[in-house]
Parts: structure tokens; sequence; C-alpha cells
């Protein structure tokens, strides 16, 4: 930890062990984003339609009842799931982003903008089922 720690420490510089460790995490971690990417289309077909009826249910067509909607007990089991596994995700990710060398405005401004996304990503569900 102290050698990250440094100013200085930069990726370029990091053993091919850390760097192996680092390309490994990030496949598994562009893996879980693809296979998120193809469960949300599934569920909602990236349509606003699709969106209120995975989270509010639909009503029923022929007798037959097309989606329940989600209750608050999933929402929040959901909502805990990913606080916590997004927090650890994004500090993994925004740790290599601060071992480049991009500029300190990008790495600060990314920083803020993924963990504001997840946040919204996780609050989301809720306002569209109960607001």
């Amino acid at each position: 930890m102290k050698t990250f720690a440094s100013f200085t420490y930069r990726l370029a510089t990091a053993s091919s062990n850390l760097r192996l460790v680092l390309a490994l995490y990030l496949l598994f971690t562009f893996l879980g984003l693809v296979t998120n990417v193809v469960e949300t289309w599934q569920q909602t077909q990236f349509s606003l339609q699709g969106i209120a009826t995975h989270s509010r249910g639909a009503g029923e067509e022929g007798g037959e009842t097309l989606a329940y909607p989600r209750s608050a007990n999933e929402l929040l089991l959901n909502s805990h799931f990913h606080l916590f596994m997004m927090s650890v995700t994004l500090l993994v990710l925004c740790h290599i982003l601060y071992m480049t060398s991009a500029p300190d405005w990008l790495k600060k401004g990314l920083t803020w903008s993924v963990f504001v996304s997840a946040l919204v990503e996780v609050g989301a569900p809720w306002l569209i089922r109960f607001v």
C-alpha cells in the first residue's frame, strides 16, 4: 500500500504481476458489465415502457398477468447488493485510473461522475416504482 500512496507511482512502472492482476480484474469487470447490459436488454428492451413495466408491473392481457410490480423488499435487496458491490468495484477502477498519467482534473471528474451515476442507478428503480 505504501507504494500505491506515492504520487509518482504509475501503472507503467508496476510489476508484471500487478499488471496481470489488474488486467484480469478489468476483464472480469468488463464481462460483468456486458452480462448486465444483456440482462437489462432482456428485461426492458432499453425502452421507457420496458423500464416502467419491469419496475411497476403490468396489467392483465388475455387473463394472464404480464409482470408483477417490484416490492419494496426486492428493491431494498437490490439496492443493498449494488451499493456494496458498486462501491468496491468503483474504488478499484478509480484506483487504477489514479495510477495513470491522466490529468488530475479528469481523474477527479470521472471519480465524481461514476460515483454519482452509481447512486442514481441505485435510486432510479425506487423513483420509477413509487414516484
